[in-house]
């Protein structure tokens, strides 16, 4: 398990820090999957950041989410990217960010944290942690859904 010096949500908006998100992202995202170009292109739009740094303060993974509401006006959040530098892979650095997210959620009064996977890792890691794959009954999408107590 990482030992982290800030972790915290990161909600500075400055373009400093997008450019180093935007590149986190791009070095970073699934290598034999970039056939998706659009979602490193768009991974940050509309979307919070919830970010780990390592003791040098470099940063070393990142979660990016929002909050909304339904047509039922029940709140959810909605999953975006979740990228780990490749040497931290497999140190439990996603699931201590799902866990972040969790509280998050629930703090937000969600009743679900949504998520599609455009990668098989990401497929994987979502059915790993208790998402169920479903389909949206208004517009007939797949997706992976995490209930919420």
């Amino acid at each position: 398990m990482h030992s982290f010096e800030h972790p915290h949500i990161e909600q500075d908006n400055s373009e400093d820090r997008f450019t180093e998100y935007s590149k986190f992202i791009e070095n970073n995202y699934s290598k034999n999957e970039l056939a998706n170009q659009h979602i490193i292109e768009t991974a940050l739009d509309g979307f919070e950041v919830l970010e780990r740094r390592n003791k040098n303060n470099e940063l070393i993974g990142l979660l990016t989410y929002t909050i909304g509401s339904d047509n039922k006006k029940q709140n959810y959040c909605a999953l975006g990217v979740i990228v780990i530098e490749e040497d931290g892979r497999g140190d439990g650095l996603s699931d201590e960010l799902f866990a972040e997210i969790k509280s998050i959620a629930n703090a937000a009064h969600c009743t679900h944290i949504s998520a599609k996977a455009e990668t098989s890792s990401g497929k994987s890691f979502l059915e790993r942690i208790g998402f169920e794959e479903t389909t949206d009954p208004v517009n007939h999408q797949e997706y992976y859904r995490f209930d919420l107590e």
